[in-house]
């Protein structure tokens, strides 16, 4: 035998082991064909609720027809990562749930003769544009669908991704089918009959779904605000009332000599003026110089005791800022006297 007859034999019994193989792995109701690297599994229902759990993980094309799934969770075929083709036909479905997302490969979709009447854009998610084929005939769209129209908000409204700017399940659809019309085949609208998607008239919407989370932090944000603006009104009226009492005893205090000692090292010649504005004689005032001749400060340290001593209980800072002011004295002068840092 030569090389060239042993090559195919080998090639022969390796395709009759893996067709043998395949078909011993087939679930029950199914047929699974290989076509060298392209594994095709149809399965039909007999009005099964179930679809097969054990089907082969390298199924390239899978066709499942006459179930009952009202419901298709796409996620029970995670593990086909090899899929280019999925054929879901006469399933009686209504609702998918899921994403084709997680089918790379994925190129051709036949949801025809189900149940549809709309689509979420999820279920399709970014692998719209890549897809070859997506056949949607036989499903009564209500393409004249929009929010607070034929269908409940959850149904018609996809705002998962960004509840500002939800999707209309039949608008993102017609959009599709406008831009790619050779690829998005067989759908039509079942209001009005047999109408063609490209031709119905979608009303703008604001998704009705929204509000019901837009509400609650609307409300919660105007709540927390109303907060935040008392809490600051009361602080600022308790800093302020604060202040105003401290100011208050401040100047209530009775002044002490170290502030007389300070005042005096401020003071000039005009204290003498300064002295009979304060109540004293021209002879008090005298006599002070004359017992301290050579020391101004000292003078005018003992006139301001001299004060003190006169008014007894009302010698308080708030008295003697009032009589530096009437005197028409510098403020920067006396301003240490209502700095609470300097009143003691």
């Amino acid at each position: 035998m030569s090389m060239w007859h042993m090559h195919w034999l080998v090639v022969f019994v390796a395709l009759s082991v893996s067709r043998t193989w395949c078909a011993s792995s087939c679930p029950p109701n199914c047929s699974c064909e290989e076509y060298v690297v392209e594994l095709n599994v149809v399965c039909s229902g007999n009005g099964s609720k179930t679809i097969p759990d054990d089907l082969p993980l390298d199924t390239t094309y899978l066709t499942l027809t006459g179930f009952k799934l009202p419901v298709l969770d796409l996620r029970v075929f995670g593990g086909l990562k090899k899929l280019r083709g999925l054929r879901l036909v006469s399933d009686e479905i209504a609702q998918i749930e899921g994403t084709l997302e997680m089918f790379t490969y994925l190129h051709e979709v036949d949801l025809s003769k189900n149940k549809l009447t709309s689509v979420s854009p999820r279920t399709f998610g970014n692998t719209a544009k890549s897809l070859g084929l997506v056949d949607l005939d036989g499903n009564p769209f209500h393409c004249d669908a929009h929010c607070g129209g034929l269908l409940s908000d959850s149904e018609q409204c996809d705002c998962s991704i960004n509840m500002f700017d939800c999707i209309c399940n039949i608008e993102w659809l017609k959009e599709q089918v406008k831009q790619r019309p050779s690829v998005w085949v067989g759908i039509r609208c079942h209001v009005p009959k047999d109408a063609d998607i490209q031709n119905v008239e979608i009303h703008d919407y604001w998704c009705k779904t929204k509000w019901r989370y837009l509400l609650p932090i609307i409300l919660a944000c105007v709540l927390l605000t109303i907060g935040l603006i008392a809490t600051l009104v009361y602080k600022c009226k308790k800093k302020s009332r604060y202040v105003h009492l401290e100011s208050l005893y401040r100047h209530t205090d009775q002044v002490t000599e170290e502030q007389l000692n300070k005042l005096a090292g401020k003071l000039g010649k005009e204290w003498e003026s300064l002295a009979i504005h304060l109540g004293m004689t021209k002879a008090e005032v005298d006599r002070i110089i004359a017992d301290n001749n050579r020391n101004t400060r000292v003078q005018i340290f003992n006139m301001l005791v001299f004060w003190k001593n006169e008014m007894g209980e009302q010698a308080t800072v708030g008295t003697l800022v009032e009589q530096l002011k009437s005197f028409q004295l510098d403020p920067e002068m006396y301003e240490f006297l209502d700095d609470s840092s300097n009143s003691d």
